[in-house]
């Protein structure tokens, strides 16, 4: 039976609130115990830089990623990219009792859940065939990650459901431009392997290994379509030069 276009999103962004709150609730008991906080926030800083590096080696070429990323963080710095997320985060948490971990859980959420082939290719199945298989799979993830996430991090991994619900309405919403990337293996894989890095960053940030303004890096991945798509036209180039040129 065909679902509704978009339930795969909405059944997500559920599943991240639903786990968020059972995680809000494990908090008030961790909160007793700061060593135990402190662990349990190490530990999920430790857990994202895995997921992170794990994406990254889905790529095929280290020079889409390196120039993704670098050129991305570098975009996010000139706009000022971090100091407009600190501002929006810092408006939100005032509105839920100034949560002084609600930045970070709201940020690392957020990428972690919209960050990854999945989350792409989940979209454009849930828009285009009425398959939302893929969806749900990532919404049994993504809701258990969740209670981890909201007991170490607060209220900010329950706002984040909201932000899975836009991004991934957003890519259901403009699907039909997008269906290529469905079956185009080649930008899934540099996809993943660019939103590698930047939860790379996110990962050492909270884990306190080194403080990182995470968020200047999340232009990144939105960098690759223009670099593969470049990267094919100069192979086709020279392609045609190679066939041009006399023996």
């Amino acid at each position: 039976m065909r679902t509704f276009r978009g339930a795969g999103t909405v059944l997500n962004s559920l599943t991240v609130l639903v786990g968020a709150l059972v995680g809000l609730g494990l908090r008030t008991v961790l909160q007793g115990r700061p060593d135990l906080l402190e662990s349990v926030k190490f530990s999920l800083g430790i857990v994202t830089i895995c997921i992170g590096v794990k994406l990254f080696l889905a790529m095929r070429s280290p020079v889409v990623v390196a120039v993704s990323v670098a050129v991305g963080g570098l975009i996010g710095a000139l706009i000022g990219l971090d100091q407009m997320v600190n501002n929006g985060a810092l408006w939100v948490q005032g509105q839920f009792g100034g949560d002084p971990d609600f930045k970070r859980g709201l940020i690392v959420a957020s990428l972690v859940f919209c960050v990854g082939p999945m989350t792409i290719l989940g979209c454009l199945r849930d828009a285009i065939d009425g398959d939302i298989d893929l969806l749900k799979l990532k919404a049994t993830m993504d809701g258990l990650v969740a209670i981890f996430f909201a007991a170490g991090f607060g209220v900010g991994v329950a706002v984040s459901a909201f932000v899975v619900l836009i991004v991934q309405g957003l890519l259901t919403a403009v699907a039909l431009p997008l269906r290529g990337f469905a079956s185009d293996q080649e930008m899934l894989e540099e996809l993943s392997g660019a939103g590698g890095p930047v939860l790379v960053i996110v990962g050492l940030s909270l884990s306190g290994i080194k403080e990182v303004t995470s968020a200047n890096w999340i232009p990144a991945p939105l960098l690759v379509p223009v670099i593969v798509g470049f990267s094919r036209w100069m192979r086709l180039r020279m392609n045609v030069v190679a066939r041009v040129e006399p023996q």
